[in-house]
């Protein structure tokens, strides 16, 4: 292949000698792309990272990215991407909030992978008190929907409700955005009557629930078989000028022939 000039896709074979254990032959291979310089240095170089995260040599992978940004080739979104999810997998959490940080500082957000990939790592290692510590410490919030999502499905729903109430405090975010947040996240806990409640403080508190909000509560309460609370809060969605979507109303109507029987949904 080198002799040819065979390369089709060197990403793709760097990914197949990290997957079949052969490192230092991905390690050859990438010493020598870098020689021949037809691919961008900041590709190849998060693609060795990648592989390295893969396979569990996580000091080398640090080691290969530090190397990069000393020979003057900046790391792209991708780049961090990889490194902070592979070193959240393999439970280096410290290293992953010190690379997210950098991320951060070089104008990146992390996407949802990567902060959930944070927020569900330290949460498994550390416990909720110290993520979310860390989490306002360092500003380290730039999602927070994903940070709420990751909080409910690991049952952390006392320290959801602090961060619901952070947030509210700190008004970043509109208020519709974060509310309806909770209460998917409480559907999906099957907290129902807490979902209910939030949403009707949303709308005591003045805030107008829109067409998404009262989606995610109707599909939550039509899973949980709430189907009278599902329909009395449709009946809400139209008188509030909203049509409900296709998932929303097949979830009404699913919902109805499981639980009802078919006549009475058609009736």
């Amino acid at each position: 292949m080198k002799g040819t000039g065979l390369i089709p896709n060197v990403v793709a074979m760097l990914d197949g000698l990290f997957r079949n254990g052969l490192i230092q032959e991905a390690m050859k291979l990438f010493g020598f792309m870098r020689e021949k310089g037809t691919i961008p240095e900041v590709v190849i170089y998060t693609a060795v990272v990648e592989g390295l995260c893969k396979a569990a040599k996580f000091d080398d992978a640090k080691r290969i990215f530090r190397k990069m940004q000393n020979n003057g080739i900046v790391p792209n979104a991708f780049s961090f991407a990889v490194l902070i999810q592979g070193l959240c997998k393999g439970g280096k959490l410290e290293d992953s909030v010190e690379f997210c940080m950098e991320m951060l500082d070089a104008g990146y957000l992390p996407n949802m992978a990567t902060f959930t990939g944070l927020v569900d790592g330290y949460c498994k290692e550390k416990g909720m008190e110290e993520a979310f510590r860390k989490m306002k410490g360092t500003g380290l919030i730039p999602n927070v929907v994903a940070m709420l999502d990751g909080l409910f499905r690991n049952g952390l729903i006392q320290e959801a409700m602090k961060l619901f109430g952070f947030m509210r405090e700190k008004g970043t975010i509109p208020e519709v955005v974060i509310y309806t947040a909770v209460v998917e996240g409480l559907c999906k806990a099957a907290k129902f009557d807490d979902a209910k409640r939030i949403f009707r403080k949303m709308q005591n508190n003045g805030i107008v629930p829109n067409a998404f909000s009262f989606a995610v509560l109707i599909q939550g309460l039509c899973k949980g078989g709430k189907l009278e609370d599902s329909v009395e809060f449709c009946m809400e969605m139209l008188d509030a000028g909203y049509l409900p979507n296709m998932a929303t109303f097949t979830g009404l109507v699913d919902g109805y022939c499981k639980e009802k029987g078919m006549e009475e949904a058609g009736s």
